[in-house]
Order: structure tokens, then C-alpha cells, then sequence
């Protein structure tokens, strides 16, 4: 019973020294970035672009290609047209939903 009691007060000392991990993701950035590529990546070789957090020091996107990530920042003129095309490439089918089933609602 003493070895019980024993390991519970441990552990209950264990959870309130450390903080969870949870508690620090609410306010803190996933990803931001300190080093950036300076060269123009490919096309082809995007396989996604994504924005730092807001509360990053430096605004910048996230590049992936099937290698490896990039950090480019948002200055960078063909980084935002790309992210811009990508956005829109995701909108797009969304809008297209939306005003088929508005039609649809009308069409007696």
C-alpha cells in the first residue's frame, strides 16, 4: 500500500512540474523560419506552398518538393504568384460547389 501511495504522489508530482505539450501549441507558431533559399525553384518540382504563422519574425512560405522543404520569403515575387495560383487552385472547386447548389435551391 505504501509503494502505491508512493508512486501515485510521484506521479502526480511528475504532471505538475512538467507542463504538457498542449498548453504551449495554443500560442506558438508551427513553423517559422530563419535560413531562406535565394534561387527560383521550378515549377514542376512544387509540390506544395504553404504561409508561415503570423507570428513569425519573417514572413515567408514553406516550400515542398519531393526532396525537401525551402523557406522563400513572401517578398519574393514568383514564390507569391505561385502561392496565389495554388490558393486559387484550391478555391475554385469550393466556389463551384457552392453555386451549383445555390442553382439547385432555385430550380423548381
Amino acid at each position: 500500500m505504501k509503494t502505491l501511495s508512493l508512486t501515485a504522489g510521484l506521479l502526480l508530482m511528475v504532471f505538475a512540474v512538467y507542463p504538457s505539450d498542449a498548453s504551449k501549441a495554443v500560442n506558438a507558431p508551427d513553423l517559422c523560419c530563419f535560413h531562406f533559399f535565394d534561387k527560383r525553384i521550378p515549377k514542376a518540382n512544387i509540390v506544395s506552398i504553404v504561409k508561415t504563422h503570423r507570428q513569425c519574425s519573417t514572413p515567408a512560405f514553406v516550400i515542398k518538393t519531393p526532396r525537401t522543404l525551402f523557406c522563400v520569403k513572401q517578398t519574393v515575387k514568383w514564390a507569391m504568384e505561385q502561392f496565389v495560383k495554388e490558393e486559387r487552385a484550391k478555391i475554385e472547386p469550393m466556389l463551384q460547389l457552392t453555386l451549383q447548389k445555390s442553382q439547385n435551391a432555385f430550380t423548381p
